[in-house]
């Protein structure tokens, strides 16, 4: 058993995955981690197989390898499989990987998307690293040199985030390296330490306890600094994998700034820095927002990119949907200084043509046109399409086959319905739909905010609110334009209307002939598909923020009802149907225990790591005494005879003066601790009897013929213990009563047990 090392090799996969958690903010979607989870798992269960079978260390580390790789190609690759032996497609697909991921790393800007060569690679990568950390740590007892190869994968993270990771990433592989080595370090000080021989019955003192308490201290102190430092030392300039990644854009500063191409609808869309991101003159007197790129995948409250595949079309830009009947502008617009990151590239409009050299355009699976490398000026020359309101009217969207762009959240899907049927009833047509839902949410009853409500239970009229953002936001009618956005998205989606969601930036600020869009003007807006006329903008973010809607979005004709189909209700006419309609905002009314309950459950939502850890560590303390009590018990019941069983009283007796700390002298014998006792505890007449009796008791059990009768002492000692406490002030009752030495011996000696078996 002792090859095996099941606790180490525990502990090594967690460190591996604990280097994994950084990746996320640079790969999404964060399907890949659960492969590398099962990946680093399987690894490991491998080495303790194969430190089963031989003692030899490359033979397991070779084992593991092959393992891993199989594990890779059964998981990954099985498709490319015959009957789990690879084949030319298998070498093919894995070849072929290899540059997609540089490709994507190099030209994408954080997060990166997760497409099927980035997936395949990075289980390639922490196959690796988990067997290399596994082989130093465990297999070769080197736990410190496994630091190594950990250190170096936390750094590849942390270099090439923006906005640095949060304190958390860096703790838990810490956290778990640190277990590692003071695992390995307390195996080695307990077999050189020397043990003093005790009496029958007696406890065998370990010299390891106090050295490993300086050892935890020091690693606590260690990376409680590590944690601390940084944020009071200089930041140098990041430095970061080719044009991609976390890399930002190439401002003075060294800093960049891009748009995720991710989306949390809990969460904000970018920072509100007043750095300028780009520099542009045009000749449109009133230019459109500048686009960056699209969303319409939805799930789990995030948005994300069809595909984050760019297609290489040798200059030629998508076409317009646009018919010759719909009206439309030809602007031009010269950005002057382009600080995105690439690929990002903001465009107004349909792009018609852009003045860059063909090999430096990419488009993506949504059409939208991306850069390679660096840009920082370039001309475009775009469309704008305005359709009329009858135009709008006349396309009908509803049966559209784009699947993509008509799926609904499930988690919202009821309540989403719920307040459609009476904001834009389902016998409207498809364009006055799109103008009630927008009116409602542009109308007074929302306010816009970058703090979002607090979580609610139920809406004001009784209905229960489901815990997902999109549901919170319409309960509650308090956000930001992602959460507009969204709304509106799904909703048109309810109605059979193709949606999705466009991130990007508003026009800016004219300064002369000069437009200068910042961090701050981040935006995003939904884009509803209408046969014929292509993606048409709406802006259901109310007006404070965003200026008038577009004119196409509203249709002033008046409206005699709301299941007119002949016209559009106008903007004031359809807030006022719609506020009388949904649900308004909680206030006060709000149930009072409900309301309780909700700031609960999202404040847990929030922070579900520390909240989750001051579970746990309050759980432990509240059992603490628990183990304690039951460890002191099943010593009493297994004592073979009365002197054995005072022997346990009497240790359980200096144990628990211990908690107070009153504590006999080291060498001392019965008698003299008796003395030391007493007066350290001040303890009174009948308690210094009872103490006496124990005493005497003890002689008795450790010099009297074996298999003498003795009284029972339990009365006596609890009577010396119960004195001596009341004699402390309370702070170190209570400090004795949650954490007794008797329970800390008992988690002591369940982690040996576990210990013990995973050698």
């Amino acid at each position: 058993m002792t090859r095996l090392r099941v606790v180490p090799a525990a502990l090594a996969a967690g460190a591996t995955i604990g280097v994994a958690l950084p990746f996320l903010p640079l790969f999404q979607p964060n399907s890949w981690l659960r492969v590398t989870v099962l990946l680093v798992l399987i690894v490991g269960v491998a080495g303790v197989g194969m430190r089963r079978v031989s003692r030899s260390a490359a033979i397991v580390v070779a084992g593991q390898l092959v393992i891993g790789l199989v594990a890779i190609l059964l998981l990954l690759l099985r498709s490319t499989l015959w009957y789990a032996l690879p084949t030319v497609d298998t070498v093919t697909t894995v070849t072929a990987a290899v540059p997609a991921f540089v490709r994507s790393v190099t030209e994408q800007a954080a997060p990166v998307a997760a497409t099927a060569p980035v997936i395949l690679v990075l289980a390639v990568v922490f196959v690796l690293l988990a067997v290399s950390v596994d082989a130093l740590a465990v297999t070769k007892r080197m736990p410190g040199a496994a630091g190594i190869p950990l250190l170096t994968a936390y750094v590849a993270a942390a270099s090439n985030s923006t906005e640095g990771l949060a304190f958390t990433y860096f703790l838990i592989p810490a956290a778990a390296w640190v277990a590692l080595l003071a695992h390995e370090g307390t195996s080695r000080l307990v077999r050189w330490g020397a043990v003093i021989a005790r009496p029958r019955g007696g406890q065998v003192r370990n010299p390891a306890p106090g050295i490993l308490t300086w050892a935890r201290g020091v690693a606590l102190i260690a990376i409680a600094a590590a944690v601390v430092l940084p944020g009071v030392l200089p930041h140098l300039p990041p430095r970061f994998i080719a044009d991609g990644l976390a890399r930002g854009d190439r401002g003075g500063n060294g800093v960049g700034s891009s748009l995720q191409d991710t989306l949390a609808v809990a969460q904000h869309l970018g920072d509100r820095s007043t750095q300028p991101v780009l520099r542009y003159e045009t000749d449109d007197p009133n230019p459109p927002p500048m686009r960056v790129d699209v969303l319409n995948q939805y799930s789990d409250g995030v948005w994300r990119p069809t595909s984050g595949q760019l297609f290489d079309t040798g200059g030629e830009l998508p076409a317009t949907d646009a018919s010759e009947a719909i009206a439309r502008r030809t602007p031009t617009t010269r950005v002057t200084d382009n600080r995105m990151a690439a690929p990002q590239l903001p465009l107004p409009g349909t792009p018609l043509t852009i003045d860059v050299a063909a090999d430096r355009l990419r488009v993506d699976a949504n059409g939208m046109v991306k850069r390679v490398g660096e840009m920082d000026s370039y001309a475009v020359n775009y469309e704008l399409v305005e359709p009329s309101q009858a135009q709008l009217r006349a396309a009908d969207p509803r049966g559209s086959d784009r699947a993509d762009d008509l799926a609904i959240d499930a988690m919202s899907a009821d309540y989403v319905s719920a307040i459609l049927d009476q904001v834009a009833p389902a016998d409207l047509d498809a364009a006055e739909q799109a103008w009630r839902i927008q009116a409602w949410l542009r109308s007074a009853r929302f306010t816009y905010s970058l703090d979002l409500a607090t979580p609610v239970a139920f809406d004001d009229t009784g209905r229960a609110v489901p815990l997902d953002p999109l549901s919170q936001f319409l309960a509650t009618r308090r956000g930001y334009c992602v959460q507009f956005a969204t709304a509106m998205v799904m909703m048109a989606r309810h109605r059979g209307i193709p949606a999705r969601v466009a991130i990007g930036f508003l026009p800016g600020t004219l300064n002369g002939r000069e437009w200068t869009v910042r961090s701050a003007d981040a935006h995003a807006w939904p884009e509803l598909y209408f046969p014929s006329i292509g993606w048409v903008r709406f802006e259901p973010t109310p007006g404070t923020h965003t200026g008038q809607a577009p004119g196409w979005t509203i249709d002033a004709a008046p409206t005699t009802g709301p299941s007119a189909t002949t016209s559009a209700p106008s903007t004031s006419a359809t807030a006022e149907a719609s506020d009388s309609a949904a649900p308004a905002p909680t206030t006060s009314e709000e149930p009072g225990l409900a309301g309780v309950i909700a700031d609960v459950g999202g404040w847990l939502r929030a922070t579900w790591i520390p909240s989750t850890t001051i579970l746990l560590v309050a759980i432990s303390v509240l059992i603490t005494p628990l183990l304690g009590s039951i460890r002191r018990r099943r010593a009493l019941r297994r004592a073979r005879d009365d002197a054995e069983r005072t022997e346990v009283l009497w240790q359980s007796l200096l144990d628990r003066l211990d908690d107070i700390e009153v504590r006999a002298g080291p060498g001392e014998t019965p008698r003299q601790a008796r003395d030391t006792l007493t007066r350290s505890a001040y303890l009174d007449g009948a308690s210094t009897a009872a103490l006496d009796t124990v005493v005497a008791t003890l002689e008795r059990a450790r010099y009297a013929a074996p298999g003498a009768d003795l009284p029972d002492v339990t009365a006596d000692s609890e009577l010396v213990a119960k004195t001596a406490r009341s004699r402390r002030r309370l702070t170190m009752r209570i400090r004795a009563w949650l954490w007794p030495l008797e329970g800390r011996r008992a988690w002591g000696e369940m982690w040996k047990s576990v210990d013990r078996r995973g050698r």
